[in-house]
């Protein structure tokens, strides 16, 4: 995983880079007040505190790869034989 400087001139590449290889990316200097980032977590603690009736509203979407999946469909990680029970969106 890279830690990329949002002011460099070269971190689109690094970003993209990081991301294709880990699926993770640290960015640093960037322009999102941490107020917003704060109000994102709360959010999504708040709907994976929720109800599975409440998360199955918006269940993944195979068409467009967007949703909430259970951890009866969790995926099993690469490289790895057992099924990585989380619930992600």
């Amino acid at each position: 995983m890279f830690l990329i400087d949002y002011n460099d001139s070269f971190s689109s590449f690094h970003f993209s880079e990081s991301l294709h290889k880990s699926g993770f990316a640290f960015l640093k200097n960037h322009p999102v007040k941490l107020e917003l980032i704060n109000r994102v977590y709360d959010k999504w603690s708040y709907f994976f505190d929720s109800g599975i009736d409440e998360k199955n509203k918006y269940i993944f979407d195979e068409t467009n790869h967007d949703g909430f999946v259970s951890q009866d469909r969790s995926e099993t990680a690469k490289g790895f034989s057992e099924k990585d029970e989380k619930e992600f969106y």
